[in-house]
């Protein structure tokens, strides 16, 4: 790949985030934008890890071309490697999802429609020992606690979940956003498996690998 195509698409990236994070809810339909954006995390997450890093590096350089403002604040606050690569990121990023779900419209509807009330999931992430307990129900369709106790929505019952489903927190944010399936290696699962397939089939934003 030429010097040149790189930085025509760091530059095309940075101007689709600045875009996004930008419009109005009115202008830019949320489902859209999560959806444009999941299709762009998509292809990065295929790069090499090395790859991932020139990108990210070009894209740093780009978004400085970007208007100062906050919004170019936050291109710059881009790790090495888009952060695909780093285990506290990753487990920043599932919590990131449980805590936008409620407002991703037809997701948040799915998962509410699961009649499955009471029913609890967790998971938990096996190198950076971050866990978070998802009780099934409710007005939103469900609520969620992380292990330090950040508590959204009511109180999560302690105790054992009704399936729990471990792995690395890259791997679970894979398995979150639909890209990965609780079947694959690089996950243990134990408990009632088919409460975790139906929410993750209900609240995917992309489709699960067969």
């Amino acid at each position: 790949m030429s010097e040149a195509l790189e930085q025509a698409l760091s530059e095309a990236l940075a101007g689709l985030v600045t875009a996004v994070d930008t419009c109005e809810d009115d202008v830019l339909d949320p489902d859209t934008a999560v959806k444009w954006l999941e299709g762009s995390a998509y292809v990065l997450d295929r790069l090499a890890p090395a790859d991932r890093r020139r990108l990210a590096a070009l894209f740093r350089a780009a978004a400085l071309r970007e208007p100062a403002g906050p919004w170019r604040d936050d291109l710059l606050k881009v790790g090495d490697g888009f952060g695909l690569d780093e285990a506290c990121t990753a487990a920043d990023g599932v919590e990131e999802f449980l805590e936008n779900l409620p407002f991703l419209g037809r997701l948040a509807e799915s998962g509410a429609a699961l009649g499955r009330d009471g029913a609890s999931l967790r998971l938990r992430a096996t190198d950076t020992g971050a866990a978070w307990t998802v009780v099934l129900g409710g007005g939103s369709g469900f609520r969620w606690e992380n292990a330090a106790g950040g508590a959204r929505g009511s109180a999560v019952p302690v105790g054992d979940a009704t399936v729990t489903v471990e792995g690395a927190a890259g791997e679970l944010l894979l398995l979150v956003y639909g890209r990965r399936a609780p079947g694959d290696e690089e996950f243990t699962v134990t408990g009632e498996r088919e409460v975790l397939d139906a929410w993750l089939a209900a609240t995917a934003l992309c489709p699960s690998r067969p």
